[in-house]
């Protein structure tokens, strides 16, 4: 469904009709009939299309990684926080040291493990990075599209798979495939 999704997104937004995201949206949801739990995956990945052509034209050394302090095992993580977010210690309980390595070694310009939105923002405003890639609830990662816009910088957004603000989880073949673009 996540790739019909966004073929019909890519066609509709081509067509120049609908340049405003919540009307795509709309559109989108209502020419594939369904119903409003996909509203915020549909709303993510409109954001997602309308950003590609610049977020792909920047380097990965220009970009950084936000991943969300909630995916880690919170009962056992080793981890520390320091004035960037949470510092991974490498123990190998969650899905974060994977991700984390796996962007470094691609070359990306920096990847924090992050609480929330004003912390994002002060990393934003020190770092200055040209591309942004925010893994998050939906609440958290429309607030920091919005402020990535607003800051002239493209981004991609991928939600998680269980939210809950405490061992979530995300799809990291997702995280794999939007990393590497």
């Amino acid at each position: 469904m996540k790739d019909k999704i966004r073929k019909v997104i890519q066609k509709t937004y081509s067509s120049g009709l609908h340049t405003e995201v919540h009307e795509l949206t709309s559109k989108v949801i209502n020419l594939l009939g369904l119903s409003d739990e996909w509203a915020n995956y549909v709303d993510i990945e409109v954001r997602n299309i309308m950003n590609k052509e610049p977020f792909n034209k920047t380097p990965i050394e220009e970009r950084v990684l936000f991943l969300p302090h909630c995916l880690r095992d919170a009962e056992s993580c080793e981890g520390e926080y320091g004035e960037k977010g949470l510092i991974c210690h490498k123990c190998g309980r969650c899905d974060i040291m994977d991700i984390v390595e796996y962007a470094k070694n691609l070359g990306y310009k920096g990847v924090y493990i992050v609480p929330g939105g004003s912390i994002v923002y002060n990393i934003m405003s020190q770092n200055k990075p040209r591309g942004i890639i925010g893994v998050a609830c939906y609440e958290e990662l429309n607030q920091a599209m919005k402020k990535a816009r607003e800051e002239g910088i493209p981004s991609q957004g991928i939600l998680l798979t269980k939210a809950g603000c405490i061992n979530t989880k995300v799809e990291k073949a997702e995280i794999a495939r939007k990393l590497k673009k």
